[in-house]
This record gives structure tokens, C-alpha cells and sequence, in this order.
């Protein structure tokens, strides 16, 4: 699928892309969802950078992991208050 996006992408053009906030983006590249390229660390300024590769992917993991069935886990019942261990 060819897109219209450029090849390196702002924090700010994926927030806007994606229709999240930029801290929501942010804190996908620090979880490692979302991989980015840090192209300031030679000045210091920490300027990240998204590939349009790595937008494609993190959109297909979104899609791979809706469409996985998540096992039913069973809720525990509250103890029963004629439980043994709780009378005195």
C-alpha cells in the first residue's frame, strides 16, 4: 500500500496520524510499541524521529492483537462469611 506520508515522521505527525495525543506517543516509544530513531543526540536535544516502517508495523501489531481471541480468566469469588477461617 503506498502511502502519503514521509519516510521520517515528528512525534507531532504521528500523534496527528494516529488521531492520539503526542505524551500517548511518547510513552509508546518508551514502552517500545512504537520504535523511533533519536536523530539529536549529537546536540543533546533528544529530537525523535518515526519511520514509516515502524508506523506500518506498530498498525499491524494493533490489527494482529485485535484479532487474537484472549483467554477467559476466572474471577475469584469473595470468601464466604461462614468460611471456617474467618470465625473467631
Amino acid at each position: 500500500m503506498k502511502s502519503t506520508l514521509p519516510a521520517c515522521l515528528t512525534i507531532r505527525e504521528v500523534a496527528a496520524y494516529l488521531r492520539i495525543g503526542e505524551t500517548k506517543v511518547r510513552k509508546l516509544i518508551r514502552l517500545k510499541k512504537l520504535a523511533a530513531v533519536d536523530i539529536g543526540k549529537a546536540t543533546g536535544r533528544g529530537q525523535l524521529r518515526i519511520t514509516q516502517k515502524a508506523l506500518d508495523d506498530f498498525q499491524q501489531s494493533l490489527l494482529v492483537s485485535a484479532l487474537t481471541p484472549k483467554p477467559r480468566q476466572k474471577k475469584e469469588k469473595p470468601p464466604h462469611p461462614k468460611d471456617a477461617k474467618y470465625l473467631s
